[in-house]
C-alpha cells in the first residue's frame, strides 16, 4: 500500500528554494534525522507563513516511517514497496524519481507501526548509508543509487543510521550501537 507524503516533501523543496544559490551549499543540505548536527535546528531563513502556498509538487510514496535526507537537490528516503524495501532518491524541486536500490525484504508491526523501514538514510560525501527494518545497511552512490557496499547485522535494527563521514553509526532497538567504515562497511566497533 502506498501512502501520499507530499507535506514532507513539498517542506523539503521549500526549504530547498528559499535556501540558497545552488543545491550543494550548506543551507540545502539536511543529512540525515533531525539534520547537520542531529538537533532538528535549521539554522537559514525559512518561510513562516503558510497561506496561500500551494504545493510545488506530491508523489506517493512506499509505506513506512522514515523521513528524508537532503543534499545535491535530492532528497533520500527507504519505502516498503510490495516486498521489497527501496531506497529512492527524489528530485527536491520536481519529485521525479531519479533512480532506487531495491532487495526482498518485508516489516510489518502490527501495534501501532504499520509496515515499513523506520531509519531515515544518512548523507556523506557523496554516499547515502540506508538501514532496512530487516537489518541491511547499504551504502550507495548518492548520484547513480549504485552500491558500494552492503551489510546484514541483525533484524532489530530500526532505530536510526548517521554518518561522521569516516563511520557510519547504526543504533538497534535493544540498544546495542555498531560502527562501521564509510568505505568498506567493516565493523569497525559495537557496544551495548
Amino acid at each position: 500500500m502506498r501512502s501520499t507524503c507530499w507535506i514532507a516533501l513539498a517542506l523539503l523543496a521549500t526549504l530547498t528554494a528559499v535556501g540558497a544559490q545552488a543545491p550543494s551549499t550548506p543551507s540545502t543540505t539536511w543529512p540525515g534525522y533531525r539534520g547537520q548536527d542531529r538537533d532538528g535546528v535549521y539554522g537559514e531563513s525559512i518561510r513562516v507563513s503558510w497561506e496561500g502556498l500551494a504545493p510545488m509538487w506530491k508523489k506517493p510514496v512506499g509505506g513506512g516511517r522514515a523521513s528524508f535526507a537532503v543534499a545535491d537537490g535530492r532528497a533520500f528516503t527507504i519505502e516498503q514497496r510490495r516486498q521489497q524495501e527501496v531506497v529512492a532518491a527524489y528530485d527536491v524541486m520536481t519529485g521525479r524519481e531519479l533512480w532506487t536500490s531495491a532487495w526482498q525484504a518485508r516489516f510489518s508491526q502490527w501495534m501501532g507501526g504499520g509496515e515499513g523501514p523506520r531509519a531515515t538514510p544518512a548523507w556523506a560525501d557523496g554516499f547515502v548509508f540506508a538501514l532496512g527494518a530487516r537489518g541491511e545497511l547499504r551504502c550507495l552512490d548518492a548520484a547513480t543509487g549504485q552500491p558500494k557496499w552492503r551489510v546484514t547485522l541483525g533484524s532489530r535494527l530500526s532505530v536510526g543510521v548517521g554518518s561522521d563521514g569516516a563511520l557510519v553509526v547504526v543504533a538497534s532497538d535493544e540498544g546495542e550501537v555498531f560502527a562501521l567504515d564509510t568505505l568498506d562497511g567493516t565493523v569497525r566497533w559495537r557496544a551495548r
